[in-house]
This record gives structure tokens, sequence and C-alpha cells, in this order.
């Protein structure tokens, strides 16, 4: 389901942190900024008003950055949170771009974990690092991306949108909803979720899952999915995959593949299919 972004936050204001706030001001985003050092956000703050009087003075007349809004009117938008706790709850979308040291960041995805709204998504502005060990810091790994932007982020329109294993495996969630719905006795996903509405088309498969799980009643005890898929393997993903529908659905979850031994469209790798199993306890 699209997400309409209300506050971005940005951890980090440096060069690439205040190039990025600086690109969703020009958006028309409300930003919040954090960094840790008084001094540092301080220069972040001169480096934003800078970076759009720049853009201002470089445009010709007539042209459509000409005719953007003032610089002190854009930078109205543009607020400061020494804490990074209520940046995170104060935020629907939160770009980190600290320090490129794997320890730093997943610190960071920590502390924003435990203090960001559930919808919240969590993105890494890291350009080398692992955006799964990043994501494996917290419980919503479903949830958290990498935003790769290029330097100077507000010259340069170009960003790498990086996903973590957990945050696709639509097919193993489709799966494991059709379980659930079976073991309750409410039909199934397409019958809950038709996509021919318009609040279904495009949606999150780990918000449908939150969604069922909140609905069906009762506990639900064991998941186990059969993935069957010739590429990618799954070992490396596998527990990563199997927390997070288990966060989800704080049931006990197994997750295991099998090839198809190169026959039909499985074995020729068009395509992947999925089994699940679920058992629910009545309350």
């Amino acid at each position: 389901m699209t997400q309409v972004v209300g506050i971005v936050g940005v951890v980090g204001s440096g060069t690439m942190g205040a190039g990025i706030a600086q690109v969703a001001l020009e958006a028309g985003e409300r930003v919040v900024l954090h960094d840790p050092d008084p001094e540092a956000l301080a220069r972040g703050i001169a480096r934003i008003r800078d970076g759009l009087g720049r853009r201002r003075r470089t445009v010709g007349p007539g042209s459509v950055a000409s005719m953007t809004p003032a610089v002190d009117e854009v930078m109205a938008r543009l607020a400061t949170e020494p804490d990074l706790a209520r940046l995170a709850a104060r935020s629907d979308l939160v770009i980190e771009a600290a320090l490129e040291d794997l320890s730093v960041k997943r610190a960071v995805f920590v502390a924003l974990d435990a203090a960001a709204s559930p919808q919240t998504v969590l993105a890494t502005n890291t350009s080398a690092l692992s955006v799964e060990a990043i994501a494996d810091a917290t419980r919503r790994p479903d949830r958290v991306i990498g935003l790769h932007f290029f330097n100077p982020a507000p010259l340069m329109a170009l960003v790498e949108v990086v996903a973590a294993p957990a945050s696709d495996a639509d097919v193993v969630a489709h799966a494991t909803i059709d379980a659930l719905l079976g073991a309750a006795g409410e039909g199934d996903i397409g019958t809950l979720f038709p996509d021919d509405e318009e609040r279904w088309r495009d949606a999150d498969s780990i918000d449908l899952l939150r969604t069922v799980v909140g609905t069906i009643g009762g506990r639900i005890v064991n998941i186990d999915v059969t993935v069957l898929c010739e590429e990618p393997r799954l070992a490396p993903y596998r527990a990563q995959m199997e927390r997070t529908i288990a966060a989800v659905t704080s049931a006990r979850v197994s997750i295991k593949a099998t090839t198809n031994e190169g026959m039909g469209w499985i074995g020729r790798g068009e395509g992947i299919a999925c089994i699940a199993v679920a058992s629910v306890e009545s309350e």
C-alpha cells in the first residue's frame, strides 16, 4: 500500500545528512534533523540554508527552480531534535546518514526501532555496508531499506534503493496469510483483500499479515513454510525471514526451501512457489 510521507527524520547533519535534508525540503516535506553534536547540527543547518540559497541563485528566470518558495519559507519546514528517540517517534520515514561504521549504524537502528511507530520506514544511506546486517539489529527488518543518495545529494538526481532480503518475501507472507485464514476458517487472501479495491492495491504483504493476525482470533502456535525455487539460495536469508514472520505472528516459524529438480516453470527459474501450514488455537 502506498504510504504518504508526513515527516522525514534525518540522522546525521554532515555533508550527506544535510544534503538529504535539503532534498526532502525541496520536495515539500517537513524535515526533522538530528545530530548528537550541537556544533555539527548548527553547521548542518547553515549548510542547508546556503545550499538552498545557491540553488536559487544559479537558476535562470522563469525556470521551475526560480519559482520555488523563498529560502526562509523552505527553512520553516525544518526542525531540529537533539533526542534520537523523539526524532524516531515524530517521523514517518527516518534516513540515517551517520558514520560509515556497522556498529555505529546498528546502534542507531536499535534506538530508532525502539521508539518509532511500527509503520515507520527506517532507511540507511550506507554505500558499502550490508543493509541486511543493519536491518538485523531491529525487530522490523521488513521496514528497513537502503536509500543511497549520491554526493552532492541536492545536485545528483539519483537514489539507489536497496531492499534487505526480509523487505520482500511476498510469496512467504502471502502463503502464511492463506494458511492462517484456512486454519481459522476465514476464507482466503483474495476474499479478504480483493485486488479490485483501491485500499488493497499494491498493499505491503507484511501489513496484510499484521491485519490478518489482528482479526482471526485465537493463538497462532506454529507456521511451517516450504519455498520451491531454483534461485536465489534461501539459506543466507532463512533465519531473518523466520524472525520477520515470527515478529508479526508471535508463533514458532520454520521456513525451508527445496528445488524442483530443474523441472517445469519453477525448475526453469521463471517463478517461485510457496506452501504454508499453520496451527491456530481457539481462544
